[in-house]
Order: structure tokens, then sequence, then C-alpha cells
């Protein structure tokens, strides 16, 4: 009736319009947030909060260390390095450093002796190393590599020297002063391990034994896989010969286990050892070696004592197909690896388990090297890891691996002497290397995310990880020793 369609018809016109106003005003909302979004960037990058990635954290001390990171504040990526002192929240000194060559690996810097030196690339034909008082930041020394080319690969080193991979070509330099110590043509160095007193120097078929003190070289040549160096000797396996000792200080080399002596189904003169540590037991001397035998050994132990050797033990794994892992890590001195150098007596080594051909997990087994014994055994997974040692404490931290744009982060730390696990801390991209730590305290940070104008997403914790400092609340790590249990295993009781 007409009536009845004078009463409805203004009430329709709203029903109708009402869901085009909400939906306008989602689209505005939407736009007003995405307006904020862009104007908060902006104003992040060009003047409150000017990104930075960390790469590279060298310790001091307990307050203070020499930090390498990207800058891409006000649109211009640059590189620097600084003191930082954390207690402070303060920048001590900064430098800005031309494209570090392995900063992605914080390898791009090695401190130590007062002096920080940093490789960079020079878009040049020749590599550079600059050194810097870590006082006061100004430049201490500068100069080229003549034989080097800008792409030299890596720099460490000790005290008194820096060791530089360039590539074909090795130099050792005096920390203090850049002299040359020594240098040689080869091939390529990738795996340094030094003391102050020895630099080993891997090459094909031989490995150079140099003291930067004199500049004296030994070769040790011979030797089929991984060699021990317990200080001025060098314990090998050589073909058809068995366990060799070799004096460094003599160049003369003897029989310390014969090539008959059997050792799991092969005997001396045929090993292969994939790594090889040491430690003391009782008066004798007691070399472990892991194995990437075929038949699932996973290492053994002999005790040498004078010219005198035997078979202490040989460990399998019940799966016959788990091999020993990659035993790798991005920092250079292979001495901070676990089964490299001195050992402690529970040590964590990765095994690949062998599904299938094309199918390989990952488990951490923890050996103790004084029975010779599994002492825990953690969950088989995707699981690659690095674990090295300071000072009787073990650290083993995640390898980085991408899931998406996220990299996974764990640390634990465990007593070298009981095999007790000390702490665990889970983060992405948690990042903890050996020349992170310096006495009792150890130094984390965030190595793929960005962090804050002051607050440089680092903490430092002991080595139970309690966190002790940080600038960066935001970022502490979380406890998580769940995962520890997971990825390591529980305590088993020993031989009775």
């Amino acid at each position: 009736m007409p009536g009845m369609e004078s009463d409805d018809a203004p009430d329709a016109a709203p029903q109708r319009s009402r869901p085009r106003r909400i939906g306008l005003t989602i689209v505005a909302l939407l736009v007003g947030a995405l307006a904020v979004y862009k104007i908060g960037g902006w104003v992040k990058t060009a003047w409150i909060d000017p990104d930075r990635m960390l790469v590279g954290v060298h310790p001091i001390d307990d307050e203070d260390a020499i930090v390498m990171y990207r800058y891409d504040g006000g649109g211009a990526l640059q590189w620097h390095i600084a003191r930082l002192s954390l207690a402070a929240d303060a920048l001590r000194w900064r430098a800005t450093v031309e494209y570090p060559l392995t900063a992605s690996m914080g390898n791009g810097m090695s401190v130590a002796g007062g002096y920080a030196v940093v490789l960079v690339d020079t878009n040049s034909p020749k590599a550079k190393v600059t050194a810097y008082d870590v006082e006061t930041g100004e430049p201490a020394w500068s100069r080229e590599l003549p034989q080097a080319d800008g792409y030299a690969a890596d720099i460490a080193g000790a005290d008194p020297y820096v060791i530089i991979d360039a590539n074909d070509f090795v130099y050792v330099l005096d920390r203090e002063r850049g002299a040359t110590i020594y240098e040689q043509e080869g091939s390529q160095h990738a795996n340094f391990a030094f003391t102050e007193e020895w630099i080993q120097l891997d090459q094909l078929m031989t490995t150079k034994y140099l003291d930067p003190a004199s500049g004296r070289s030994v070769d040790v040549k011979g030797i089929d896989g991984e060699l021990c160096r317990v200080e001025d000797v060098v314990y090998g396996f050589e073909r058809d010969v068995g366990l060799v000792a070799h004096d460094l200080s003599a160049d003369a080399r003897v029989t310390v286990l014969e090539a008959a002596t059997p050792i799991d189904d092969q005997t001396a003169a045929k090993m292969v050892p994939w790594s090889c540590g040491w430690l003391r037991v009782e008066d004798a001397l007691r070399l472990v070696f892991t194995s990437r035998s075929e038949v699932g050994a996973l290492g053994f132990a002999v005790d040498v004592e004078g010219s005198d050797a035997r078979v202490a033990w040989t460990l399998r794994h019940e799966d016959a197909e788990a091999e020993v892992g990659t035993i790798s890590y991005t920092v250079q001195n292979r001495l901070d690896l676990l089964w490299f150098g001195e050992l402690p007596r529970f040590a964590p080594l990765e095994l690949q388990l062998r599904d299938s051909p094309r199918d390989t997990s990952t488990q951490i087994v923890t050996v103790d090297v004084l029975e010779g014994r599994v002492a825990r055994e953690g969950t088989a997974g995707d699981w690659p890891f690095v674990a090295f040692k300071r000072d009787g404490a073990v650290i083993i931290r995640s390898s980085e691996w991408f899931a998406g744009d996220r990299a996974q982060g764990w640390v634990f730390t465990l007593d070298g002497a009981t095999g007790e696990l000390l702490g665990a801390l889970q983060q992405d991209a948690l990042w903890v290397g050996p020349h992170s730590i310096v006495g009792d305290t150890i130094w984390a940070w965030k190595s793929t995310s960005f962090s804050r104008e002051r607050d440089m997403a680092i903490i430092t914790a002991d080595r139970a990880l309690t966190v002790k400092a940080t600038r960066d609340p935001d970022r502490v790590p979380a406890n998580d020793p769940s995962v520890a249990t997971a990825l390591l295993g529980r305590p088993r009781a020993a031989n009775k």
C-alpha cells in the first residue's frame, strides 16, 4: 500500500549503505596504517633508529668488546668497527672501514695483543690490512699485501702475530708493526691451528709448522688424515707404518704403534682419522681419534707412554650406517674446535645417520673419552651444530640454517669435566663464537637481525647462560632446557 511504502522507504537506504561505509572505514584504516608504517620507517632510517647489523664481537674484558657491524642508516651502506662499553651503553670510539672480506662470518677482524686487525676488500688487485689500537681506535699501521689479490679469504692470529689466508698465498705478520714474519705460496690454508708457539698450516700432503718467534718451519709429510700436536711432538698415522711421533724440535720421527696393531676391524697401517684430540690419563698421553669408517665406528683412543703405545678403547654406534659428521667451524683456529687439541672428558660429537642414500639425519652423542662410552645420546633430526671449548667449558651452538627468512639459534653449555648441562638459550639467529668469550663471560648477539641506535642486540652471560647484562631487553633469549634434553639426551650411568 502507498502508506506502507512511504513508511518503509526512509529506512531502506541506510540498510543498503551500511556495508559500504564499513568497507570504506576499513580501507581508510589500512591506508592510514600503511602511511604510519612508511613514515615510521623513514624516521627510523633517517633519524631516530639507524639500522645496524652485527657480524662480529671480540671482547676485551667483561664489559668492553670490539664489535664489527654493518650500518644502513641514511640509505648509505657502511661498515664500522667500534669499542663498545656494554655497562655504560656507549661507543668509546668508532672507525669506518672498507668492506671486510669475511664479515658475514665475523672473520673480517682479529683482535689480540691490543690491536684489532681488519682485512678489507679494496676493489683493487691487492688485499689490504689495517690495525687499530683498541684503546684509542687510531690506525696503528696499514699495508697492502704484494702477492695477495683483493679477494684474500681469512684473517686470524694470536697475540704476537696475524695470519692472512690470501687464497693461494699465506702471510704471517707482526701484529704490532705489520712487518712480514713469513710468507709462502701454496695451496689454500682454509684450516689454521695456532698457539703463541706454533702455527699449523695444512697443505696438500704436507702440514707445515711455523715458529713465529724465529721464523723456523718444519714440514710433516706422509700423514694420512688428521694429526695431533702435543707441545713439540706431532702424532699421526703414516700409511703402512702405523702411528708415528714427529719431534718438531729435532725434525725426527719414530713409530709408536706398529702397522699390524688391530684397531676395530682395521689395522694401524690403514687408519685415516677424521679428527684428533688428546688428554692426560694418569702417566699416559691419550690420543683420541674419530673415524669415518663405514662399519659404524665413532672413534678410538691410543695411550702413549714414551715409545710404547696401546689401544685404550674403540667405540661403535648401534646404527651401522652412522658416521662422524663434518667437524667444522667458521673460525679458523681449529684448536678451538672440540675434537682438536686438548680434550675435555666429555665431548659432544655430531653423527650422520643415513636412513637412505638420499636422506641423512643428524644426531649428537656425547662421548666419555676417559671410559670410551656414549654418555648422552640426543634425538635424531635435522640439527646441524658446532661445538667448541673454552677453559673447561663446552659450548654447543646450532649452525645457521634458514627456514624461510628465519635462522635457528640454540646455545648450550656443558661442564667438560662432568658432562653436566649448565645452561640453554634459544633465539632466532643467536650467535656465540670462541672469540666472543673472555674469562667466565660469554658474549652473544643476534647475527642476522637489525639493532637499534644504541642497543646493539648484545647480551653477556655466565657459563650457566644466566644473562648478566643487556642493553636491549626486547632481545633477551629464552631459557629452554627442554630443547637441550631433546638434542643432547639425558646422561647415561657410568659403567660399573
